[in-house]
């Protein structure tokens, strides 16, 4: 028989769950881990962009089109949004 944690709506149909067992969980743990690396990955790659950015001079930064203040949005919009 199951319970009411057992079954879950889709689409107005009820359907029983899958219990967690195995390597599922294993692998959940896993890709959430992997999204975690991968965004502290991209999070690293723009703060080294910005340091680099804060480096160059006002006259390099007009040169490329953007101003000091614009180097935050620049770093991780782009420069499409300013």
């Amino acid at each position: 028989m199951h319970n009411s944690r057992s079954f879950y709506a889709t689409d107005g149909f009820v359907v029983a769950r899958e219990p967690l067992t195995g390597a599922r969980p294993l692998a959940l743990v896993l890709a959430a881990c992997s999204r975690i690396l991968l965004e502290l990955r991209r999070e690293r790659a723009m703060r080294r962009a910005a340091r680099e950015l804060e480096g160059l001079n006002d006259y390099q930064l007009k040169d490329i089109g953007i101003s000091r203040g614009d180097i935050p949005h620049a770093v991780r919009h782009g420069r499409a949004g300013l």
